[in-house]
């Protein structure tokens, strides 16, 4: 992202933000600066973007980004000097904005499998399927002693032994587990989430960008 903030690719974007926000202003020059909200970017419109995906079912296990974010969108924009002249707007960037965006919800893609969203259980989530798949083994081992115990009778005690053993069993849960809720129960909705800016100066000498107004 930073090598490529301002590739072709980008340039479209970054020209229709400063002509909306420059291009009927007077001849002179104007800054372009942020306050230290991501939302404010991408309302003004951020420059370029990456999708940072992962694995569907987990394969690379869980880590604290995948946790909080999952799949989500990284996000640059410039702060600098704006020059307006009669003919062109002529940016000289001085400062690099990274953020992180990601979209709320529990809406699958289209494709027959709803996205996992981890294996938990009443106290958090496994590390890894693999994790998951030992615990719960070790969950039916003493679930199965506690039976054996009962082959003519479960006591009371072994009840609630047993009813709690079984609560502690990892269950996979999908996003059509969430859908499903919000349309039986008409509760929870999706959101945005911004993280917090990265600001990173530019070199001195970092050529300016020429945008003709037409």
């Amino acid at each position: 992202m930073r090598r490529s903030w301002n590739n072709a690719a980008a340039m479209g974007e970054i020209r229709k933000h400063l002509l909306r926000a420059y291009g009927d202003k007077g001849l002179g020059c104007y800054p372009l600066v942020f306050p230290n909200l991501a939302s404010a970017v991408e309302r003004f419109g951020y420059f370029n973007s990456r999708a940072i995906t992962f694995s569907k079912w987990g394969s690379e296990g869980l880590n604290d980004l995948r946790g909080a974010l999952a799949d989500f969108n990284l996000r640059v924009a410039a702060e600098g000097d704006v020059e307006v002249h009669a003919d062109r707007i002529l940016f000289r960037p001085k400062t690099l904005l990274f953020y992180a965006e990601d979209n709320y919800d529990f809406n699958d893609d289209g494709s027959v499998f709803s996205q996992p969203l981890g294996y938990w259980n009443f106290e958090g989530i496994a590390p890894s399927l693999l994790a998951a798949t030992a615990h719960n083994a070790g969950v039916d081992a003493v679930s199965r002693g506690i039976m054996q115990q009962s082959l003519f009778g479960m006591s009371a005690q072994n009840q609630r032994r047993y009813l709690d053993e079984q609560s502690k069993r990892y269950m996979l849960v999908l996003n059509s587990h969430f859908a499903d809720y919000r349309a039986r129960y008409k509760r929870g909705g999706d959101f945005r989430v911004f993280s917090d800016l990265l600001r990173e100066p530019l070199p001195p000498g970092t050529p300016a960008i020429t945008l003709p107004k037409r």
